[in-house]
């Protein structure tokens, strides 16, 4: 009977983990992009300086509350932090990359 509670407890740590990593490497850079993509643009070339406090706000936030949610200390939450922002970063390059290749100007 004890080997299947700890299986059972198993099994919620790994989901939780599991949907932490969804959260953290695929809502949140999402989040983060269009929030700093709806704001309004300044005049010239770049985004604005709220424009880059929020993309990197809303996931580094987003990432950290779906950890203290999960229950993982806070070297897991700080991981998963870092780990947001980069995907945030690959999808931001992703977009400049698509946008410049297959947009016509």
């Amino acid at each position: 009977m004890r080997n299947r509670e700890e299986g059972v407890a198993t099994t919620r740590v790994v989901g939780k983990r599991v949907l932490l990593a969804l959260a953290s490497l695929v809502v949140a850079p999402i989040l983060g992009v269009w929030a700093g993509a709806s704001m309004h643009n300044p005049p010239g070339n770049g985004p604005g300086g709220w424009q880059v406090v929020v993309g990197v706000g809303v996931p580094a936030l987003f990432a950290s509350a779906a950890a203290v949610v999960a229950g993982v200390g806070r070297a897991e939450v700080a991981s998963w932090t870092i780990a947001s922002l980069a995907a945030t970063g690959g999808l931001l390059l992703l977009l400049v990359w698509f946008v410049q290749t297959y947009i016509p100007t």
